[in-house]
């Protein structure tokens, strides 16, 4: 018994229902369109001068959070993660995300020591 567009074969269940291209990857190919159109977006590029900082202000303001709620009630707790921290949680996953590409140095090495450093309020790796 399996799933609409999957067949077995001795036991083993094979998806033919996935889509597979032969093109050429549409990040880069769209890059170089946009770039063949526009050329000044080329100096958008690069890492940004102040990443560090905006991600040590998110870091900071989450582990502050943290410890003014040491001894606040559940309700309280709750909705504060919920209506705050979650923001600045998601934030953190997409700088990390975004430090992957090398967003805040031109080094790759220090794009992940400040990964590290980002990943702290969240507490387990992603």
């Amino acid at each position: 018994m399996g799933r609409v567009g999957e067949k077995r074969e001795e036991g083993v269940v094979m998806a033919n229902d996935f889509f597979g291209s032969y093109t050429d990857e549409p990040h880069a190919s769209r890059r170089r369109q946009i770039l063949s159109q526009y050329p000044q977006i080329n100096e958008l590029f690069g890492p940004d001068p102040f990443a560090c900082l905006k991600i040590s202000v998110v870091v900071l303001l989450q582990l502050w959070t943290a410890t003014t709620l040491y001894e606040a009630g559940w309700v309280k707790l709750l909705a504060i993660a919920y209506f705050f921290g979650s923001f600045l949680n998601h934030n953190l996953f997409l700088v990390i995300h975004e430090l992957s590409h090398n967003l805040a140095f031109s080094t790759p090495v220090y794009n992940r020591w400040l990964g590290i450093f980002a990943n702290l309020p969240i507490g387990v790796p992603p």
